[in-house]
C-alpha cells in the first residue's frame, strides 16, 4: 500500500502520462523521462488585467524524475526565458530553456504555449517543445504547469510579478 505522498506522486504521474498518451500523435512513442516538481516564474512587467508584452524567467526544480532509457536520471532543473502577450486573464508565450540533469548532462529546447487558462490570475498551461541539442536531442517535451496567484488583487494594481506551483514534464521520442 502506498503512503499518501507516494500515492499522490504516482497518481500525478499516471494522470500526466495518460493525458500525454491520449493527446499524442498516432506514431509509436518512447517515453524518455517523466518528472515532477515545482516552478517559480518572474514576470516583467507584472501581470495585470490588460494583456501586454511581458518577459519572464522561471526555474523548474524537478525533485523526482524517472527515465527508462537512462536509469541514472533522478532529478533535473530547468532555467526558462520567454515572452508573449500576457495578462492575469489571458495570453501565451514562446521561448527557450535548458534542462540540467542530475548527471550533469543538459538538454536545450524551444517551447510554445499549447493551452493556457488563467482563472483569477492563476496560470494553468500546457507547453510543448522540441529538444534541439544535448541529451534526448530530437525528442518532444510536454509540460503541464499550474502557477498559483496568492494575491489576485495585484492584478488590479501594479501587477503580479511572481507565481509558484507544481509542474510535470514528459519527454518522448519517436
Amino acid at each position: 500500500m502506498f503512503s499518501k505522498p507516494e500515492y499522490r506522486f504516482h497518481s500525478i504521474l499516471f494522470v500526466f502520462a495518460l493525458t500525454v498518451f491520449t493527446t499524442s500523435h498516432s506514431n509509436a512513442q518512447t517515453v524518455e523521462a517523466i518528472c515532477t516538481g515545482t516552478e517559480v516564474a518572474n514576470y516583467t512587467p507584472g501581470l495585470t488585467l490588460t494583456e501586454q508584452y511581458t518577459e519572464f524567467v522561471a526555474t523548474s526544480d524537478f525533485s523526482t524524475c524517472l527515465s527508462g532509457s537512462d536509469p541514472e536520471i533522478t532529478s533535473a532543473v530547468i532555467e526558462w526565458s520567454g515572452a508573449g502577450g500576457l495578462s492575469c486573464l489571458s495570453g501565451g508565450s514562446t521561448g527557450s530553456a535548458q534542462v540540467t540533469w542530475n548527471t550533469g548532462e543538459t538538454s536545450d529546447f524551444t517551447f510554445s504555449t499549447v493551452v493556457a487558462q488563467r482563472p483569477l490570475g492563476n496560470v494553468i498551461i500546457i507547453l510543448d517543445g522540441e529538444i534541439i541539442s544535448g541529451k534526448f536531442s530530437g525528442s518532444t517535451m510536454l509540460q503541464e504547469i499550474t502557477l498559483l496567484n496568492l494575491n489576485p488583487v495585484a492584478c488590479l494594481n501594479d501587477g503580479v510579478e511572481t507565481l509558484y506551483g507544481p509542474v510535470q514534464m514528459q519527454i518522448t521520442s519517436i
